[in-house]
């Protein structure tokens, strides 16, 4: 994403307000919930929402790794990618240019985040059958 090319405005259905003491809490426009685009800010121009109820401010990034992030995106997915590749958090911060701190922050919320997310997609499953697969293929001793 260009730093000038404004990010597009989300389909009202998955904005929900987050203030927990709002009495419209959790609900979608379909529900009742009230929402407008109070604003864009920073080089990316994130979209700040606000709730017609209670007032609140939110970001549209809330939910998802790059919450409060000062980095540009393009470089949290840079360091995500490196660390999914299997590279440690040594070498990802000489390949992206980070500090050791950075980068272990943002592996820890990389982390966190894709917990909530397989919390919430697996739930209630009912396996009949399961295959387990060995790391190792074949294991064997030779013979002299």
């Amino acid at each position: 994403m260009n730093a000038k090319e404004p990010t597009t405005v989300h389909d009202l259905e998955e904005i929900r307000c987050p203030n927990a003491h709002c009495s419209h809490h959790g609900k979608a426009e379909a529900e009742g919930g009230k929402f407008w685009l109070n604003q864009r800010t920073g080089k990316e121009n994130i979209i700040i929402y606000k709730c017609a109820h209670c007032r609140k401010c939110f970001s549209e990034r809330r939910g998802t790794v790059l919450f409060e992030s000062r980095l540009p995106s393009k470089e949290v997915e840079a360091i995500i990618q490196h660390l999914r590749e299997g590279c440690g958090l040594r070498r990802t911060a000489r390949l992206t240019g980070h500090s050791r701190t950075t980068v272990s922050r943002y592996a820890h919320l990389a982390g966190l985040h894709a917990k909530a997310v397989h919390e919430q997609t697996v739930r209630g499953l009912e396996c009949k059958e399961l295959q387990v697969d060995e790391k190792w293929s074949f294991v064997g001793k030779k013979r002299n």
